[in-house]
């Protein structure tokens, strides 16, 4: 053995160099694809929150309107407050800036809340979403294992793949 052949460092397989390439680009792609998951869930969640407490307000207001002796009843999961009818109004909504509001905790219940301004005081909408998002942290464990999941099915294959690649290219270089 000559000196330079045991100075040369040692490169590194093609096999090799070809898994670690595929692994890389699959574990990009399962970040983004359970990122983006997760964030059009959230998004949609947002939007049908929104559009479920305005709609709703928006016909308690319009029944006031039509029928003054209409008086809102809170259910176990839906409750209203007015400024000008409710003093009990609960600490956790009392400062809170008009819009919809997620996950706001209310006596050991997750709710979703929106505050409206109008007429010179504040109706605050809640709705308890605890179950829900109880079911959304279950609905997030099955997506992220099914994601981890694929991604081991997929470097599994990718190893396998780059050995068969390879394998012609071992058997031409001998």
């Amino acid at each position: 053995m000559t000196d330079s052949t045991a100075a040369a460092p040692r490169r590194s397989s093609l096999r090799k160099r070809l898994l670690l390439g595929l692994s890389a680009y699959i574990v990009i792609l399962f970040a983004a694809g359970t990122l983006h998951g997760l964030v059009v869930n959230e998004r949609a969640e947002q939007l049908l929150w929104h559009t479920q407490l305005h709609n709703e307000l928006d016909r308690v207001e319009e029944r006031e309107a039509s029928d003054s002796g209409y008086r809102w009843t809170n259910a176990s999961d839906m409750s209203l407050y007015d400024s000008n009818v409710d003093a009990d109004i609960p600490p956790a909504l009392a400062n809170l800036p008009p819009g919809v509001h997620d996950d706001v905790p209310i006596d050991g219940q997750k709710r979703v809340v929106l505050v409206r301004e109008t007429a010179g005081h504040r109706k605050i909408l809640t709705l308890d979403i605890t179950e829900l998002e109880a079911r959304e942290s279950d609905m997030t464990l099955t997506v992220v294992g099914s994601a981890l999941t694929m991604l081991l099915l997929l470097g599994a294959l990718a190893g396998w793949g780059a050995s068969r690649l390879v394998a012609p290219l071992g058997r031409t270089a001998e």
